[in-house]
């Protein structure tokens, strides 16, 4: 009788009778205990090994994109931009003016009879109203208003008397009389009698208006042998803009002799020699004032430190351009530099030249300075650069303190409120300079101490916006993604992102319009799940976006059949990390459990036969 107490002893201590049944709680309870909590990883961003505008998963086509690859010549390089600007430069006419009749041959040797004493009276009372004119600095200097083809002012003073009359008719005809680009007529004015002798361009000569003429404008010997016949010419025309004295000593004595020692150590290819006689070189214009467009000779300059390319060394490359930038040149020329720049930060063993330089902080005034619009090509090699820098820690941390996030979302902000003016900035140019802005962006966020930065300048909505209007671009969505996936992952940016209520629109306008790029979608629905893991608001707020739950269950459904496919492709492959399908499916789930916590969310997803159909599917499969 006691055999059956003794097989019941044997039995496994918790198998419960047979006759105890368990209740629905005990159930629930059993299998909550038995699960356990499974920590979101962010998803892995891949590095490129090589150093390009955009990586081999880029949208873009190869003949749609700036190359990463080119030549550069000196010859590459334009030297009308050389010149400095003389103040407002004029628009062109919208008509030509016909000018006037020339006399008749058989007048030409006739000498014009004197005016009669009534004009002659009219030109003083010009002429003294001019000069009143002048001492109440009414009229500008004439260096921003003398003509740029590089003519001497002296010249007209050689004119016959027949051609500076048919000058001022032509001047009289365009109706500039009241213009103050007449102030040249100034220096037409015949000098005193006893004074024709004297040179005009003398140091201790005056002209009419009491103003000290600067020494002789003629280029020396030493700057033709420099520079040749054609840069001698814009040598001429720069001089015309009021170069003092004390200007053309500085020049003759400190920064002549420093040109002609690059001429022979360009002769000699001595790089070492190149960079210290640069280095040197920026130091002495930087002591004279003469950098920027303030140096009246920097056409000279310009066109000798141009032939430095062809040199073909990437350290005296980086000294050649830093002093270019500093010197302000535009246009082709600024292009041509920042892609000098690109081409050297290309290789990775140069970033040391980039530590020891400060060529970061002028690439960083170009992008504060220049006008992204007119100058949208080299802003993207300007940013491409920056972004191939920022792969390096040590520099990464560098531009940090060069204040490189309030820049980046600066110039950010202002390529989007072109795009509300106009639609230049949805331009294909404007799409690739945001791939690159949004690249560094992207590793700035890696940085603890980028985090305030960000949310101190409202780049998490910037960033929003930036969807919007870019929705179409999967370069620029996905490298969003990247930077809010990277940011929303702590708290103080994941609450910041979930003030923005436009945030939750833009995700779900990129969940719908790129379905199929799996990086892309992996990281958007990664976000949400961070902001409704622990804000009630925040899953309110995507919950009454409408087709939000669709969207998700869509989603749900689209990955759950790529995995049956990819399955039975691949039945005998085993991976101990979870497939990219299988990590959108996980991020899905957990978006759906997070918004499950709210009751009234809750509720409705359990009403929802779609989703619980979904989710048992999930489970069959494990």
């Amino acid at each position: 009788m006691m055999q059956p107490s003794r097989d019941r002893d044997q039995d496994p201590f918790y198998k419960p009778p047979i006759s105890v049944q368990k209740t629905s709680a005990e159930i629930i309870n059993e299998a909550r205990r038995a699960l356990r909590t499974l920590r979101t990883q962010r998803p892995f961003t891949p590095r490129d090994n090589q150093r390009k505008l955009f990586g081999s998963t880029s949208s873009r086509t190869a003949d749609n994109r700036p190359p990463s690859a080119f030549s550069l010549h000196a010859s590459s390089f334009e030297t009308s931009d050389s010149r400095p600007v003389s103040g407002t430069r004029l628009s062109p006419l919208p008509h030509k003016p016909k000018l006037p009749e020339s006399p008749p041959v058989e007048d030409e040797g006739v000498i014009p009879f004197p005016q009669p004493p009534a004009q002659a009276k009219g030109a003083s009372l010009s002429r003294s109203r001019l000069f009143r004119a002048l001492s109440h600095g009414n009229i500008r200097d004439d260096s921003d208003i003398l003509p740029d083809d590089g003519r001497n002012p002296q010249c007209y003073e050689d004119m016959s008397p027949l051609s500076k009359a048919d000058l001022e008719e032509f001047d009289t005809s365009l109706g500039v009389n009241n213009n103050p680009l007449q102030i040249h007529n100034v220096k037409n004015i015949p000098h005193k009698q006893g004074e024709d002798s004297k040179d005009p361009y003398t140091p201790s000569n005056k002209n009419e208006c009491g103003i000290k003429n600067r020494p002789s404008p003629c280029p020396s010997y030493a700057e033709t042998a420099l520079l040749g016949s054609k840069t001698v010419s814009e040598s001429e025309s720069t001089l015309n803009e009021t170069e003092t004295e004390d200007e053309t000593i500085y020049w003759n004595e400190k920064v002549l002799p420093i040109l002609q020692d690059l001429q022979t150590a360009q002769q000699d290819r001595s790089v070492d020699d190149l960079c210290h006689i640069c280095t040197n070189l920026h130091k002495v214009l930087e002591n004279g004032n003469m950098l920027e467009k303030r140096c009246k000779r920097r056409a000279l300059i310009l066109k000798t430190l141009y032939k430095l390319v062809e040199i073909g060394s990437d350290k005296l490359g980086l000294i050649v351009a830093k002093l270019i930038l500093a010197l302000k040149v535009s246009g082709k020329n600024l292009l041509n530099i920042c892609k000098l720049i690109f081409k050297i930060s290309r290789t990775e063993n140069n970033d040391c030249l980039f530590q020891n330089n400060d060529i970061i902080d002028s690439l960083m005034e170009v992008l504060q300075s220049e006008d992204v619009q007119a100058n949208s090509e080299a802003f993207v090699y300007c940013l491409g650069t920056i972004k191939f820098l920022s792969g390096n820690s040590v520099i990464l941390n560098e531009l940090l303190q060069k204040q490189s996030v309030e820049i980046l979302v600066e110039l950010m902000k202002h390529v989007i409120q072109s795009n509300k003016i106009s639609d230049i900035g949805s331009s294909v140019d404007m799409g690739h300079l945001l791939v690159q802005l949004t690249a560094t962006l992207r590793n700035l966020a890696d940085l603890a101490p980028s985090r305030p930065k960000f949310i101190a300048n409202n780049a998490l909505a910037v960033l929003c916006l930036l969807l919007d209007i870019y929705i179409k671009d999967e370069d620029i969505c996905t490298n969003v993604s990247r930077i809010l996936s990277k940011l929303s992952s702590y708290n103080d940016c994941c609450l910041a992102l979930a003030e923005c209520i436009t945030c939750y629109s833009s995700f779900l306008s990129v969940l719908k319009s790129h379905l199929k790029k799996q990086d892309l979608v992996v990281r958007v629905v990664f976000i949400l799940g961070n902001l409704t893991a622990k804000n009630n608001k925040a899953r309110e707020e995507f919950y009454k976006h409408k087709r939000s739950i669709t969207t998700l269950l869509y989603l749900l459904h689209f990955y759950c059949e790529l995995d049956r496919k990819l399955q039975k492709i691949h039945k005998k492959e085993e991976s101990k990390r979870p497939s990219e399908v299988e990590d959108i499916l996980l991020k899905v789930i957990r978006l759906l459990a997070n918004l499950s916590v709210h009751p009234t969310i809750g509720t409705d997803l359990a009403a929802n036969e779609g989703c619980v159909s979904l989710l048992m599917q999930v489970l069959g499969k494990l």
